[in-house]
């Protein structure tokens, strides 16, 4: 049965009732009678004694003995007009008619500081103290709820209750005075709605926080981050909205409460700022909005600091609030100016940009709209509009992802088909060249039949020769040039000597292109507590190697950071099936069977295991002064395939006490030299690694690099050299 709650005024007189308070005078007495309400508003019967904080020092014994002699006045006196410098006694005095229900919820609206109420138990004649207030710690409330002011009431039918309650605040802020009886069913049924609805949107925001996370860490894109540091502040403050901060967190020291929504509220608005910033490209693209956001952060970092002091120091959460929202006003006017600039003026990323804004801002000022009505409606509303932005920022994310990889497909395209331009080309001139110069030798051969008639022939025929001679130097340095252009952006794709010190505290690379770009290259990458070394030898050297090394560098990032293959023989296989179908190999018509050797290392960090899978490639490791020896399988990356499907053996390496890895191409074995102009050789060069390798990383380096030198002598180098070698010891790969 629904309960409806009838207010209406009567004098009715306590003498007799309980003999502390029998002197007191005639009041209203609200009575409570069974009709189809649920929700009993006490604003009549509501008295209240107004204290300066130097006179607040009556207590509940002093109030009921004294009665009447307190000025104590009806509510309506007030007008509403409540001073957050003065302390208040409340009087309330109510009779139940309702035989079916005794027990209420008591509602003390607003965010009163300390609320000590007293309830008289006519059967032991004395009042019980219970205590409410949000700077109370949650152990010392009746209903442990950190924002809510709730008490729980036994209301017995026809016995009056009269309630005292004393309300005091400490941050300048002016009490509500608005009482309410509440169904208990009816207030549980409000707050766990408004739990569910937080829960879902906490649920959505977490996700999209931890997923943008993982986006910046693989991408190391900042406007992901600084996105996922705006939504965190917009989780913290519908934390704090809803109490859940004080309720798990602090609820023995609810005054920091304030400290939470102080930092989310302003950590919205400066990550807000910064992802806009990087999200659009503000600074190159728009220069004059960036300089004023920039100044606009700086002042609000100022802002920030005199708010906190405003807050915790002269204690006036009135002009903190005020002072903050004003700042969030300015932000959203100038926001909402760029957002329409960027609508009429910008690209398609700049729109996603401001529909996002537009469409939080919108649903902000709808939200505002409910706030005094519903609370739950205004909840639902402003975390509805965060939910839209979130929506259309990932959107826009999406999008920014999707161009800047076509971007990254077209220069890469655009450097192919250039260098094969200018390839061709020189070819063209060189055989032109070479037919002219042919023709001119066969001239002066024949020329002492006509040598007087023909000198001044000869001579012309020289300076030609001559100018012939120049454009060739000139070309020349133009392939040099190129080349040396291809060695800087070959040198980018290999992982630079700072990211490898942080993953091999000891190491060394010997690397010797033969003709300035090479077909050798190494690949060294962290991952999930994973080490990824490989060494790779590509067909041919010069400029053809170095475009193999650019697709195997390329395709192994793919492999290992996007498809998430880990295994080594895994990722041979699937770099030798990529190989096959980017050179398109399973086509007879092309002839196209270039490909490469590799040896592939996996370091497992928390297991302490080495994986090796090599496809034509060793690996040499050293323990204990003995040499292990590993052979890679015999089939190759791309190429010829007559198997049906070609898989790659995988080995594995108990790791423990000193222990020396070296991966190489065939360079440095397959080197003439020496007396008698013969290779190096594989035998040769391992006995050279078991003879050095106690010596530091760097003199290994160097001995290896002397004997190279005095081994070639006169010789010129006959193909790229790469060797890659690094010790491990117990402390070398500590987990991160």
């Amino acid at each position: 049965m629904l309960l409806k709650i009838k207010i209406f005024v009567f004098v009715f007189g306590f003498f007799g009732i309980f003999y502390p308070i029998n002197a007191q005078k005639k009041e209203t007495v609200v009575q409570i009678e069974a009709t189809e309400g649920e929700v009993l508003d006490l604003e009549k019967s509501t008295y209240l004694l107004e204290l300066d904080p130097s006179e607040d020092t009556l207590n509940i014994t002093s109030i009921t003995q004294w009665g009447k002699k307190l000025p104590f006045r009806p509510y309506s006196d007030f007008k509403g007009k409540f001073s957050p410098e003065k302390v208040y006694w409340v009087q309330l005095s109510m009779v139940s008619k309702i035989s079916t229900m005794s027990d209420w919820y008591f509602f003390v609206e607003g965010r009163d500081s300390y609320i000590d109420l007293y309830v008289y138990d006519i059967l032991h004649k004395k009042f019980h103290l219970l205590k409410g207030g949000i700077f109370r710690p949650l152990s010392e409330k009746q209903i442990q709820e950190g924002i809510y002011n709730i008490f729980k009431l036994h209301i017995p039918v026809q016995e009056p209750i009269k309630l005292y309650m004393r309300i005091k605040n400490m941050h300048k802020r002016a009490p509500a005075m608005r009482f309410r009886l509440v169904e208990p069913t009816q207030q549980m049924h409000w707050i766990e709605q408004s739990r569910l609805i937080q829960g879902i949107f906490q649920g959505l925001v977490w996700i999209m926080i931890i997923y943008n996370f993982f986006i910046y860490y693989t991408s190391r894109d900042q406007t992901y981050i600084y996105y996922s540091l705006y939504m965190f502040c917009i989780a913290v403050y519908f934390l704090y909205f809803e109490g859940l901060i004080i309720n798990f967190l602090i609820s023995e020291t609810p005054e920091w409460n304030d400290v939470f929504w102080l930092i989310s509220v302003n950590g919205q608005s400066v990550f807000y700022i910064i992802f806009v910033i990087y999200f659009v490209n503000l600074k190159s693209r728009y220069p004059t909005f960036y300089r004023i956001l920039v100044y606009w952060l700086g002042l609000r970092a100022v802002i920030l600091v005199v708010e906190m002091y405003i807050r915790f120091f002269n204690n006036d959460f009135p002009l903190t609030n005020t002072l903050t929202f004003a700042s969030i006003g300015v932000e959203s006017l100038m926001v909402m100016f760029f957002s329409f600039y960027f609508i009429f003026k910008g690209n398609a990323i700049d729109r996603f940009c401001a529909a996002g804004i537009l469409g939080l801002i919108g649903f902000i000022v709808l939200g505002l709209t409910f706030y005094s009505a519903s609370r739950i409606m205004f909840a639902l509303t402003y975390q509805s509009g965060y939910v839209v932005e979130i929506i259309i920022f990932s959107m826009g994310l999406g999008y920014r992802i999707q161009m800047n990889e076509r971007e990254r497909e077209r220069t890469r395209e655009e450097f192919i088909r250039l260098q094969t331009n200018q390839n061709k080309e020189l070819e063209e001139k060189v055989k032109e060249r070479t037919t002219e110069i042919a023709a001119i030798a066969e001239d002066l051969r024949q020329g002492n039949k006509l040598m007087e008639r023909q000198r001044n022939e000869i001579a012309v025929t020289l300076k030609a020769v001559e100018k012939q001679k120049n454009i060739i130097e000139r070309k020349n340095e133009d392939i040099m040039e190129s080349l040396l252009y291809a060695q800087r952006i070959q040198s980018v794709m290999l992982p630079p000597a700072e990211d490898i010190e942080k993953i091999l505290p000891e190491y060394f690379v010997l690397y010797k292109p033969r003709d300035i770009v090479s077909g050798d290259f190494y690949f060294i990458q962290e991952i999930e507590q994973k080490i990824f070394i490989a060494v790779a030898d590509c067909t041919g050297h010069g400029v053809p190697g170095a475009f193999m090394s650019m697709l195997g560098n390329e395709m192994m990032h793919e492999i290992i950071n996007y498809r998430k293959i880990h295994s080594p023989d895994l990722i041979l296989q699937a770099l030798h099936n990529g190989i096959r179908k980017t050179l398109r190999q399973s086509d007879k018509i092309q002839h196209n069977q270039d490909g490469m050797e590799v040896a592939f290392l996996v370091i497992d960090k928390k297991d302490n295991t080495v994986e090796f899978a090599g496809a034509k490639k060793p690996l040499i490791y050293i323990i204990n002064d003995e040499l292990h020896y590993i052979r890679g399988t015999k089939q190759a990356i791309g190429g010829e395939q007559y198997e049906k499907e070609r898989s790659y053996t995988k080995h594995t390496i108990q790791l423990s006490g000193n222990t020396h890895f070296y991966l190489f191409s065939d360079g440095y074995q397959d080197q003439f030299g020496g007396k008698h102009n013969k290779k190096f050789m594989i035998t040769r060069f391992r006995s050279l690694l078991r003879e050095i390798h106690q010596e530091t990383l760097e003199k290994q380096y160097h001995i290896l690099h002397k004997t190279l030198e005095n081994w070639m002598e006169q010789n010129t180098q006959t193909d790229d050299i790469l060797v890659l070698g690094f010790r491990y010891t117990n402390q070398t790969f500590l987990p991160s």
